[in-house]
């Protein structure tokens, strides 16, 4: 009974580091008793149940938003458990090999209207309603954990470029075009959501140049795995 006690100790450990490897940040910005914490419930809640423990983690911002152990800082750990998860998830899609632009071009004109793109396995389009990726990105790149942030809108693009990591801060205009794009709107329908106001030339020719921007950026960046014209 005591070896397996020892056991079954070791194992609920090693689920723990699982869970830490997959939110480093989620970890420092809870410290090291309340996490622990966290983990403990969740491998009480979560048993693993597969031989891989690649999806393991997942339940991890659910846990975050229930559990009574985060109190006030619930809401925006589970959105940042949110955007660690998309990590781990882009970590193990399939990458799409970034469209040729050159050949893009060869589209003529009157059929780009009806064009529809289809998303990369290895992006993950997510909003917030805290600052979550400024948070990440200073402990992540200078070490410093911020306070936890007051609430704010943002969104954030996930994705995978051979075999990097990146995340892309969006604007509300660039998070609605691209939801739309992704959920299988043509081109032309998914222009509609920058919502301008009729009538205002200047702002729909800034538009018009905003969006051969984030077209440009988003293709270079393997965002869409093909497109298919009518």
């Amino acid at each position: 009974r005591e070896r397996l006690e020892i056991y079954r100790y070791a194992y609920s450990a090693r689920l723990s580091e699982c869970l830490r490897d997959d939110y480093p940040v989620l970890a420092a910005t809870l410290g090291e008793s309340r996490f622990d914490a966290v983990c403990r419930e969740y491998v009480a809640r979560h048993p693993s149940n597969a031989p891989s423990l690649n999806a393991f983690g997942r339940h991890m911002s659910r846990i975050c938003a229930t559990t009574t152990t985060l109190e006030a800082a619930a809401p925006f750990c589970a959105e940042l458990a949110v955007l660690e998860w998309a990590l781990v998830e882009v970590t193990h899609g399939q990458a799409a090999v970034p469209l040729d632009l050159n050949a893009l071009q060869t589209i003529p004109a009157n059929a780009w209207g009806g064009a529809r793109l289809f998303g990369s396995d290895a992006l993950r389009v997510l909003t917030f309603s805290y600052p979550v990726n400024r948070h990440y990105q200073t402990y992540r790149t200078d070490g410093v954990l911020l306070p936890l942030p007051a609430a704010g809108a943002s969104a954030t693009a996930v994705y995978r470029r051979d075999l990097a990591l990146w995340r892309m801060d969006l604007t509300p205009a660039m998070t609605r075009v691209l939801r739309a794009l992704l959920a299988g709107e043509t081109i032309a329908q998914a222009l509609t959501r920058i919502d301008l106001r009729d009538g205002d030339d200047a702002a729909l020719a800034e538009a018009e140049r905003s969006v051969m921007i984030w077209f440009r950026e988003w293709v270079s960046s393997g965002f869409f795995a093909r497109v298919v014209t009518a």
